[in-house]
């Protein structure tokens, strides 16, 4: 039997017996639900162990007794943040006692005189109070956890008075244990589960490219950075004459320098994302008018209405503040002295110039693009694809334009999976490479010949488009989409950690990993990286509807709510819209569910997740005629579909159950698992169908398949179509996974 010195902790509920002999099996097993799932994260955060449960109490072991410390205060100040934003629900209170020593472990349990000893402690522990003996206080570290004596006590079993201290709060603030907010919250779905809302990472920038002359820049004809203040440090390319630096360099000197960027660590394109300003940054200020620039660059710059600035962010800090910046200085001039050597960024641009008129519906239809893209609206992909076409069909060796055309046809196949669109593409994808082609253009090839299955060519293009560009962040996570295709899980977060040590305070490259991590299971790991995405941009719709999600995934309701209510009010787009009413409708807040799904509608009125949406919640409102003319509304949109995919004939086998077609039901339920075993959501759905049916067992067995396969446990538990399985003891079991 192995024997090891560990710090125990008690956790328990002050009153249960109380609680329990008040309430229902149902409310007490909500209790015990929501006592767990609150602690548990934070007794990861430090590397606890839980034993075991005990009814109302937790069994927790550490290696570290400062942080069996800062765990417990993170512990009480999490239940009293909850007890704050659930006033009305019954509060609960717990009592923390703590003891260091020897036990013996067991068959995954403890045992020894430690362990009683920690039980006699909690038994004198008044509620919302943290005790520890004096083996704890000596051996933690006083300077992280502010701890005063709490005097002698005689307890149980032993002979002799104990000094016993307790860990200081100020009751004077709302966390009186002296936790920040941030720390305390943990660590996707359309239907009436949230989905994610990854914004596409965007190129850097300029789309043209030029030739370089073979004579090299001198270094020596640079000026010298300059710092205007203490987070700026600029290089004015307008201080440049004539004579220092031929004007057929300048554009050059423009591409040497995101090259630059692309290459230095730490160093990022600052975009207008929603993102807080960096702590440093690097200025690049271009007056367009000194240059022949060639013409699609021309034209994006001349109708810019302020002086182009290419601006790059970086964050520093401590005291190498100077010499930092030296040395970014040192390594753009090195980089600048060698671009006439950089083949795949100077090639010879096509020599024609773009109508006005063209460009200019170039530039509608790139924002429309882009706008679908983040809002997830087909609409503005169609539109784009549209203008695209005529314009590619006027000018075919327009080749943004191409490129471009080649971005909205993929995005429309993924969206709908109608192979005509990718059949579309191919031509436009295709001719992107042949010739040359930067980083952008691989990467738009090497979408379509990730899409058309050939996952070798694939990955030889992405791993081109990164040798011109280490930070193409589309690129990083295509590349690790491929990994996991071929079951290569250390692979694609291998991927991923290299997207974010290049740009490690740049937040789409963490949100990347945040949403790996998220489809993976590893729910505190991602939730961790989502509050750093929203600590980086705390002003970014899609930054804030992400964590939202996570909330949600994770069993925090209120705070999704909280969450997409801020996203909305940044950018009410109707898949926010859609979120939050999914919150509302697990919370039972029905109506407000209605008007949010109805709002959502308004916006995009063809959308059958929509229609499937609020007409479940208006089916559990009791308002049947709404909920049936819905039903319809979205079996009529999803009969437009040339195909459908697992997840949409689990969804229509839904639709027609709650619509009282059970034979239909049943048929496409069959189809949708037979097509696709591993589904989450497709189990769920067949788990929904099950006991809406009065089939328990079988509903049982379906939800246990769901949640094996990733969907998350704690949103079973506010499923309405699944009140039947309430008190099966096999259901609350899966609940605590």
């Amino acid at each position: 039997m192995q024997t090891e010195n560990l710090t125990i902790l008690f956790v328990d509920i002050a009153g249960f017996t109380a609680t329990t002999n008040r309430q229902s099996r149902r409310q007490n097993a909500s209790l015990l639900q929501n006592f767990e799932s609150l602690l548990k994260p934070q007794i990861k955060k430090f590397s606890g162990q839980l034993v075991k449960s005990i009814g109302d109490a937790l069994l927790l072991s550490f290696r570290s007794p400062t942080d069996a410390m800062l765990c417990a205060c993170r512990m009480q100040d999490r239940l009293a943040l909850y007890r704050q934003q659930h006033p009305d629900e019954h509060p609960i209170v717990i009592r923390i006692a703590a003891h260091l020593g020897e036990v013996r472990i067991a068959r995954h349990d403890i045992f020894g005189e430690a362990v009683n000893l920690a039980a006699r402690i909690e038994a004198v522990t008044p509620p919302g109070e943290i005790y520890l003996s004096e083996a704890v206080y000596l051996a933690m570290n006083k300077t992280e956890v502010m701890v005063q004596s709490a005097g002698q006590y005689q307890l149980d079993g032993f002979d002799h008075p104990l000094h016993l201290y307790k860990v200081q709060q100020d009751p004077s603030v709302d966390l009186p244990f002296g936790s920040l907010q941030a720390e305390l919250l943990p660590a996707y779905a359309q239907r009436r589960w949230a989905a994610l809302a990854l914004l596409p990472l965007l190129g850097l920038g300029a789309v043209a490219t030029v030739y370089l002359r073979e004579q090299p820049l001198d270094p020596a004809t640079l000026p010298a950075a300059t710092i205007r203040s203490s987070q700026y440090v600029t290089l004015d390319l307008n201080a440049i004459s004539d004579s220092q630096l031929p004007a057929e360099h300048r554009f050059g000197l423009q591409q040497a320098l995101e090259q630059a960027i692309q290459r230095i660590p730490g160093l990022y394109l600052a975009a207008d994302d929603g993102a807080r300003p960096a702590d440093y940054k690097i200025q690049v200020q271009l007056d367009t008018r000194v240059f022949p620039a060639p013409a699609e660059l021309k034209f994006m710059l001349e109708r810019s209405a302020t002086p182009a600035k290419l601006q790059w962010a970086i964050q520093w800090s401590g005291q190498q503040q100077q010499q930092t910046l030296h040395q970014v200085q040192q390594q753009l001039i090195q980089l600048l002295s060698q671009a006439s050597g950089m083949a795949a960024l100077s090639q010879p641009m096509p020599d024609f110039d773009v109508p006005d008129s063209f460009y200019q519906q170039y530039l509608q239809a790139s924002q429309w693009l882009r706008q679908g893209e983040q809002s997830q609206n087909p609409q503005l992909l169609v539109q784009s694809r549209d203008q695209l076409q005529r314009i590619v069909t006027a000018l075919p060796e327009f080749r943004a334009g191409r490129q471009a055309l080649c971005n909205t046809l993929l995005h429309l196949f993924e969206w709908r999976e109608d192979q005509s669109q990718l059949r579309a593409a191919a031509s436009h994808c295709q001719t992107l490479v042949q010739g040359p082609a930067d980083s952008d253009d691989w990467l738009a090839y090497g979408r379509w010949l990730a899409l058309q299955q050939d996952k070798q060519a694939a990955s030889k293009a992405l791993l081109q488009a990164l040798s011109t560009n280490p930070k193409s962040g589309q690129a990083y996570a295509l590349l690790s989409r491929l990994y996991l295709q071929d079951n290569q899980p250390l692979e694609a977060e291998l991927v991923l950690k290299r997207a974010v040590s290049l740009q490690p305070d740049y937040w789409p490259a963490i949100q990347l990993m945040a949403v790996f991590q998220l489809e993976q299971g590893q729910l505190q790991a991602a939730v961790a990286n989502f509050k750093k995405v929203v600590l980086l941009a705390p002003d970014n719709a899609i930054a804030l509807t992400n964590l939202g999600s996570a909330y949600l995934y994770s069993g925090q309701l209120q705070a999704a709510a909280d969450t997409y209510k801020a996203a909305l009010q940044i950018q009410p787009e109707p898949f926010i819209q859609a979120n939050l009413a999914t919150v509302y409708y697990y919370l039972g807040r029905l109506q407000e569910a209605i008007t949010l799904y109805q709002q959502a509608l308004k916006t995009s009125p063809d959308e059958y997740e929509f229609h499937g949406n609020i007409a479940d919640a208006y089916r559990q409102n009791q308002q049947t005629d709404e909920a049936q003319l819905h039903y319809q509304l979205a079996l009529q949109a999803l009969a437009q579909k040339p195909t459908l995919t697992a997840r949409e004939l689990a969804l229509k086998a839904h639709y027609l159950s709650a619509s009282g077609d059970s034979i239909n039901s049943q048929k496409q339920i069959s189809l949708a698992l037979q097509q696709q075993q591993n589904n989450a959501e497709t189990w769920l759905l067949d788990a929904l169908m099950k006991a809406r049916q009065g089939d328990n067992p079988a509903a049982l067995l379906s939800a246990k398949q769901a949640v094996q396969l990733g969907f998350p446990a704690k949103l079973l538990a506010v499923e309405p179509d699944l009140r039947a399985l309430a008190d099966d003891p096999q259901f609350l079991a899966l609940l605590s996974q």
